[in-house]
């Protein structure tokens, strides 16, 4: 083996650590960042979860009452808009897909009573907009946290649609967050409201409702609409982190072999090289004695 081939196997050692270099840099970032999101999405759970008692306490109190968000009965024609949760940025695994592929099977079964899709993150909208996907709106490119005001925009558009009639229930496909090596990508019912029914012990107390129950639900629930959203978006933000972890740290183990193994056949390589020039020398030196 010449100087070309050692050369060569030179340049791929350097090109794997310098890659091996950058899945690095990139795990410890997303370790960074999680620990930020997921205090934000755990410190969260304690304020939906009393927002959605209000509304089951405004809702269960009053077995007549009626609101076009909350669901008394299932619905005759069901029109379903699925609203997608996937990521702006790749490298995190199979992340995005697993909840792309979620989604055109919940599709599949929906068959007519589908209407179309609401994406949120760069990879969702060219996935589906390359397979001609009905799309009813996108959001993308907010790298940083969400907050409440993404949040509150979605919230907005989707409640649109609900008004116009184009659609009557929504479902969100995102990512549920089960531990650091798991994310799994799940269906959640966001409207109408199914009401839950509330603890025996505050149903035998009497409120007094100021405003009345509907003038109040008209309020809470847009804001619970946006609280879930945000909610559901930390959740997401939670997994693609872990995922993108996850998989930073495979690919810094495998350039981790693939330098050794590329280092032993470096080795190898230059061993024979210089055996071959001791041969070579050897050999004209008997010939010169000759």
């Amino acid at each position: 083996m010449g100087r070309g081939a050692l050369h060569t196997i030179r340049r791929r050692i350097d090109s794997t650590e310098s890659t091996q270099h950058i899945t690095h840099a990139m795990e410890m970032v997303a370790a960074a960042k999680v620990n930020k999101v997921f205090r934000l999405w755990k410190g969260f759970t304690p304020y939906l979860a009393s927002l959605r008692g209000m509304i089951d306490e405004c809702v269960t109190a009053d077995p007549d009452l009626e609101h076009p968000l909350v669901e008394k009965k299932k619905v005759k024609e069901e029109k379903a808009l699925f609203l997608v949760i996937t990521s702006d940025m790749g490298l995190c695994g199979s992340y995005n897909l697993d909840i792309l592929r979620l989604a055109e099977e919940r599709e599949e079964e929906a068959k007519g009573a589908f209407r179309g899709h609401f994406i949120i993150g760069t990879k969702g909208i060219s996935y589906l907009r390359y397979r001609n996907k009905k799309i009813f709106g996108s959001v993308d490119r907010f790298f940083g946290t969400p907050d409440f005001s993404i949040a509150d925009m979605l919230s907005g558009r989707i409640l649109s649609l609900l008004e116009s009639g184009e659609v009557n229930t929504v479902k969100v496909i995102s990512s549920h967050f089960k531990s650091s090596l798991l994310q799994k990508p799940v269906v959640t019912d966001l409207l109408p409201l199914k009401p839950i029914q509330a603890e025996k012990r505050h149903l035998n107390r009497e409120y007094e409702y100021e405003p009345e129950r509907n003038v109040l639900l008209n309020s809470l629930i847009p804001l619970y609409l946006s609280s879930v959203l945000l909610h559901l978006l930390l959740e997401a933000q939670v997994s693609e982190l872990y995922s993108r972890q996850n998989a930073m740290r495979n690919a810094t183990e495998n350039a981790d072999n693939l330098i050794e193994r590329f280092t032993l056949a470096f080795n190898k390589a230059r061993q024979g090289f210089i055996t071959q020039e001791i041969i070579e020398i050897v050999n004209g030196a008997e010939a010169l004695k000759e």
